[in-house]
């Protein structure tokens, strides 16, 4: 199982489904994690397992309510308390900060970004953070999970709407001097980059990645609450 690196991760910036498989799961089982609060004070527990994980390896990480979580989380609210739920998603869209673990790692050399994911997220030798304490917190296997993130997100990059937006987000990287053919290939782009430049793509792919994101969590959470 290879799922992207993080939620937003930071010089590769790319929607993590390793989320998406959380709220998979969540948004198609109303009797978990319903109560006030319930989702995000699980998903706290899960960051706070994978920062003392973290630390175990060296490296520091930041813990936050998930950007998918807070606005799944202001869904469920919005229907307890008979509101319109798009108005609740958008506005949580607009007010959800970004992972607060976007600046820390930002500010790495491309070489120890590559290794505080490879930490987080696992590489050939080891499993990842992210997924040793998975089960710990939520009480659910994340194959299965992940299975499933993997089939929504793919109907997500399907939907029009996403695929307008990747073009947009494409359009922006060239006005600003950088070729990319696709959302993920920001990953060559920094790779192949030297300190200076990769730091400038980043910053670019950061400007030009919001409105994709934004358009990415509508679909999914339309796309998720369909039926």
């Amino acid at each position: 199982m290879a799922l992207p690196r993080t939620r937003t991760l930071l010089a590769a910036g790319v929607v993590a489904m390793a989320a998406v498989a959380v709220t998979s799961y969540l948004v198609t089982t109303p009797g978990r994690g319903d109560g006030p609060s319930a989702l995000a004070g699980t998903a706290l527990h899960h960051e706070s397992l994978i920062a003392e994980c973290m630390r175990g390896r060296g490296f520091d990480y930041s813990v936050a309510v998930p950007r998918d979580v807070a606005i799944e989380e202001a869904r469920r609210a919005a229907v307890r308390q008979h509101r319109d739920p798009k108005s609740a998603v958008a506005q949580a869209q607009a007010s959800t900060p970004p992972d607060p673990n976007q600046s820390r790692v930002g500010a790495l050399r491309p070489e120890q970004q590559q290794a505080w994911g490879d930490a987080l997220y696992g590489d050939d030798t080891w499993e990842g953070c992210y997924y040793t304490t998975y089960a710990q917190a939520w009480g659910e296997s994340l194959d299965r999970q992940a299975q499933q993130g993997d089939t929504s997100a793919a109907k997500v990059r399907a939907d029009p709407a996403v695929q307008a937006a990747e073009r947009t987000y494409l359009s922006c990287m060239s006005a600003r001097g950088y070729g990319v053919s696709g959302i993920d290939d920001v990953y060559r782009l920094i790779g192949e980059a030297d300190e200076k430049r990769g730091k400038a793509a980043n910053a670019a792919h950061t400007a030009c990645f919001a409105p994709y994101q934004q358009a990415f969590d509508a679909a999914y959470l339309r796309l998720a609450h369909r039926n």
